[in-house]
């Protein structure tokens, strides 16, 4: 004896939020997106920075902002990264065997994490 089942599957609906799946799509969404938003007033957060808007970039810079490298700056990037040449070369001067080499390369690994991780709790933080 045979026994056939038959499920009916039911088809969902096409809707507008479908994922566009050409490039022709995807620029036809795009542009009723930016259609959209141009369409309806947005109002302002407070959150957002209190100067006028002035051209279509994402970042908010204060045109008086002096974004500028000065002498003074490039004096410590020049003299933080000698400094940390010659630790560097002092360290390597000390690798004797597999072992020290190993040693330092931990120690270069444990600053790295260790820096990271500190950068991350003064940005978390402030």
């Amino acid at each position: 004896m045979m026994v056939v089942a038959a499920a009916t599957v039911a088809e969902e609906p096409e809707t507008s939020t479908a994922f566009p799946t050409t490039a022709e799509d995807l620029s036809a969404a795009v542009a009723a997106a930016e259609r959209a938003l141009i369409a309806s007033p947005s109002t302002p957060s407070s959150s957002s920075s209190t100067l006028p808007k002035t051209s279509s970039s994402k970042w908010v810079i204060d045109p008086n902002e002096n974004l500028k490298s000065t002498m003074e700056h490039r004096f410590w990037t020049y003299g933080c990264m000698g400094l940390l040449t010659a630790g560097l070369v002092s360290a390597a001067a000390d690798v004797h065997s597999i072992g020290d080499a190993g040693t330092a390369l931990g120690a270069v690994f444990a600053a790295y994490v260790l820096a990271d991780f500190g950068t991350a709790v003064y940005h978390w933080v402030g």
